[in-house]
């Protein structure tokens, strides 16, 4: 665990969390991405952050590789995890294009550009309280409102509903 701590080089986004949250599967991270460059890795890393900022602690990630320079709608899977968000915290997802030393480097220089971002949390069960609330702190370098979408696992609580925060992508 380690203090939150902006980096410029990652895209930041974060959500508060106002009511305990249990993810329960891989989370779904969808972005529009401008490249400038063929093959570029596109890394997304989601943390919980204390209230406070003093610490935070890496729950998944996940790579993408873009092929070809341009535009691209992307929609990548992270690695399935069973965790607990505490009320209070807040869920913070960061894309970067180099996440080494974890994924190789690309020796292809390139720039990416991120656009509308989606967050979707597979939830073990529909939050009590209402949906993770819109973003907080800076935005990051993008023209529009990031969204946190939850939703209850396949075969969770029947009844359950999806909760939406943030603008519609």
């Amino acid at each position: 665990m380690r203090p939150s701590e902006p980096d410029p080089t990652v895209a930041t986004f974060l959500f508060d969390v106002p009511g305990d949250l249990v993810l329960m599967g891989g989370p779904v991270v969808r972005v529009d991405v401008t490249t400038t460059g063929p093959d570029v890795p596109l890394s997304a890393r989601l943390w919980d952050v204390a209230p406070d900022g003093s610490a935070q602690g890496l729950v998944t990630r996940g790579t993408y590789r873009i092929a070809g320079a341009g535009p691209a709608r992307v929609e990548n899977q992270l690695a399935p995890q069973g965790y607990r968000f505490p009320a209070g915290h807040r869920v913070k997802l960061e894309l970067t294009a180099n996440d080494a030393p974890y994924f190789q480097a690309s020796n292809v220089p390139a720039v990416a550009t991120i656009g509308d971002v989606e967050l979707v949390l597979p939830l073990l069960e529909a939050p009590a309280t209402p949906a993770p609330s819109a973003p907080t702190g800076p935005p990051a370098a993008t023209g529009s409102t990031p969204s946190l979408l939850v939703a209850p696992r396949p075969g969770g609580t029947p009844g359950a509903r999806d909760g939406v925060a943030g603008a519609p992508a």
